[in-house]
């Protein structure tokens, strides 16, 4: 079972926040509390509550501890602390992404910042991560609801107050990658060293390139691990989930974390289009694939600079240097 340095939270405490003024909607009295670790839990602690209220309804809920210290053991081993901010993925659930379709529900949440408890309640979604289904649909389909989504910030961003909670991926933050990854790298790793000398030498092109899709809300980690499908449901709900590293930066980064990885040409190319026709259909198609392949890059440079002697899940165990080294000369053109 995943461990972490914190204990978990008493049944009380949880009480205490579902039944009080930190639930978006007041869910009356409990009646009888389940609690058990949720299997995907893979940075913080995760449980699943099963809840029997007063009422006779009975609601199920998933509860994420944000809090530094409820990072499971392998993930504070490696988590950039720059890039954590336990605020960020309750501003996200609470005054971003509601309304948003499939998204799960907030339920509620509670932040002491004098005691490092950050808590975050959620709508328990039933679904299976996309990596899990077989068919072009659904991958079509998840690259649909991206670009719904990414349109629907277009005209209008998050709330002010949510920004100042948003990774900026700007230039200053790339160049942090960059300079972790050249940190990680030994002296006699000419292959690895020679990727990341050319990304220098194309970086502001890259940086530019990248925004040539549009800049804005962005999930930050949308891998296929990270997206709930119901097949099931009419239409299929399709719920992205840990919006921990969510930001503000180039729109087709998202997509870049979706079409990732190991792909013949045309099931990536079937997905890129999907996504193109659905939102960018009036940008040069050489343009849109170029800045896609920037994007690319970068989450390439990111990964490398992630931690030192770090291995990665393994639907994220991919050659970097190689998939740098690819996507910049495509960006090229």
């Amino acid at each position: 079972m995943p461990s972490c340095s914190s204990a978990a939270p008493s049944d009380d405490a949880i009480r205490a926040v579902l039944e009080g003024a930190h639930a978006a909607e007041p869910l009356g009295r409990i009646v009888q509390l389940e609690r058990r670790v949720s299997p995907t839990g893979t940075s913080f602690r995760l449980e699943e509550i099963d809840l029997a209220l007063e009422t006779g309804t009975r609601v199920a809920l998933l509860f994420k501890d944000l809090s530094r210290g409820a990072l499971l053991d392998a993930a504070a081993n490696v988590k950039p602390a720059f890039v954590h901010d336990p605020l960020r993925e309750i501003v996200m659930y609470r005054d971003v992404l509601r309304g948003v379709p499939g998204v799960a529900r907030y339920v509620a949440s509670a932040a002491d910042v004098e005691a490092e408890r950050y808590w975050l309640f959620l709508e328990r979604v039933q679904g299976v991560e996309l990596f899990q289904l077989r068919g072009m649909d659904h991958w079509r389909q998840v690259a649909g609801w991206i670009a719904a989504f990414h349109r629907r910030f277009e005209a209008q961003g998050p709330p002010a107050d949510a920004v100042a909670h948003l990774i900026a991926c700007d230039r200053a933050y790339y160049r942090r990658w960059s300079t972790r990854a050249r940190t990680f790298t030994r002296p006699d790793d000419h292959r690895r060293l020679a990727a990341l000398d050319r990304f220098d030498d194309q970086f502001d092109a890259v940086l530019s390139g990248a925004g040539a899709g549009g800049y804005g809300l962005t999930h930050g980690e949308l891998y296929a691990s990270n997206i709930l499908v119901n097949p099931g449901a009419t239409p299929p709900r399709i719920c992205p989930v840990d919006w921990e590293m969510a930001g503000l930066g180039p729109s087709l980064l998202d997509l870049a974390a979706l079409t990732g990885g190991r792909w013949t040409e045309t099931d990536q190319a079937s997905i890129v289009d999907a996504y193109y026709q659905a939102r960018l259909s009036d940008v040069p198609y050489d343009s849109f694939l170029a800045a896609l392949a920037c994007c690319h890059a970068l989450l390439a440079v990111q990964w490398l600079g992630w931690a030192s002697d770090w291995i990665p899940p393994a639907e994220h165990r991919h050659d970097w240097v190689d998939d740098l080294a690819h996507w910049l000369e495509r960006a090229r053109g």
